[in-house]
């Protein structure tokens, strides 16, 4: 009689421990999804494409579309200027941002504004206009404590010289 009563209690006992093992793996493998907001600096980078070397006082224009995931500016279009070393950065407001959290998971990302720009410098040919909501710059926005950012490239290209006349035909 005794030999069942130990058996069950160790049948018991096995029981409980593969349950509350099993509870344990569950409550910290779950992860949490949500849903929330961020100010976003959209930093352009704007480099010569032959050389590397930054641009200072490019103008990035920025035209805006409505609607999208973030706070519309002001204005519909505005310009930024880089400085001595070709950065220009602009804060996108109140973005809707999104991800996971858990034990084994921890993702972020962020809606991009509904822009469109285009850059101009002198001696550079301007470049065509970009869309920044993309899935390319998307990847790249990181997460801050008071903002996230994103770090955006500009490639720039040489005017073409224009040709001398000094050397003439005769």
């Amino acid at each position: 009689m005794q030999k069942h009563i130990a058996y069950k209690s160790l049948v018991f006992g096995g029981f409980a421990i593969l349950v509350a093992g099993l509870v344990a793996f569950i409550t910290l493998g779950q992860t949490s999804k949500w849903v929330g907001h961020t100010d976003l600096e959209v930093r352009f980078v704007v480099t010569d494409a032959t050389t590397g070397k930054p641009i200072p006082n490019a103008i990035i224009h920025i035209h805006t579309e409505p609607g999208g995931f973030c706070n519309d500016p002001p204005q519909p279009e505005f310009t930024i200027t880089t400085d001595e070393i070709g950065h220009a950065k602009q804060l996108a407001t109140n973005c809707m941002c999104f991800g996971s959290k858990g034990r084994f998971e921890d993702t972020f990302a962020s809606h991009l504004p509904m822009w469109s720009y285009h850059a101009t410098a002198t001696h550079y040919s301007t470049t065509n206009a970009a869309y920044l909501d993309r899935i390319e710059n998307a990847k790249q926005v990181k997460r801050g404590d008071l903002f996230a950012t994103l770090a955006v490239s500009i490639r720039l290209r040489k005017e073409a010289a224009e040709p001398s006349h000094a050397a003439e035909w005769r």
